[in-house]
């Protein structure tokens, strides 16, 4: 009986040569095969210069991480007096807003920042409403107002414009799902 000699099935070899191809690809150069792949340029050092050792090579440098874009942004000093503190009716918010330009201007277009907390902590609510009234004249604003959620977790109101001189109260109304409360803010321009 004749034996014939030992070698591997195609259905290995064929698959150990692709994986010496994507090895050499990977590996920047053809050394292990000689099939035209690419091969890495051979380094040249000047004359007289020794090659150098293993442990002299600086290891690659740390990638730096970038901030995560998700990251809370910090929340405004709400201590500092330019903002307005005023709570709900019921307590449960505390509506804190200042003007932009500062001070509240007369008779002129502003807007509002405004911050809606609860023990604290900014909450988005279904949605805000904000108006101003003049209780001595029974009239408001001249204008309807827009205010629009941010993704800091303020609101931006705009379109405000108190026309007149005299008291006026600014009006937050916050609506959470079913459920509503105001809250006022009397102030004389």
């Amino acid at each position: 009986m004749m034996s014939r000699p030992m070698s591997f099935p195609r259905r290995i070899l064929l698959p150990l040569g692709v994986c010496a191809l994507a090895f050499a690809a990977w590996s920047g150069g053809g050394a292990l095969c000689s099939c035209g792949g690419p091969e890495r340029p051979r380094e040249t050092s000047a004359p007289g210069a020794s090659e150098p050792r293993v442990d002299e090579v600086a290891p690659p440098a740390a990638p730096t991480p970038e901030p995560a874009e998700d990251a809370p942004a910090a929340l405004p000093d709400f201590s500092d007096p330019s903002w307005t503190r005023t709570p709900s009716a019921e307590g449960k918010y505390l509506v804190v807003w200042r003007p932009e330009p500062a001070p509240l201007p007369r008779n002129e277009d502003f807007a509002l920042e405004v911050w809606i907390l609860i023990d604290g902590q900014p909450q988005h609510v279904t949605q805000l409403g904000v108006s101003a009234w003049m209780p001595d004249h029974g009239h408001g604003m001249l204008r309807t107002v827009k205010a629009e959620p941010r993704p800091d977790g303020s609101y931006r109101v705009e379109h405000m414009l108190l026309h007149m001189r005299g008291q006026w109260l600014v009006v937050f109304d916050v609506l959470e799902g079913t459920l509503s409360e105001r809250a006022e803010h009397a102030l004389e321009l």
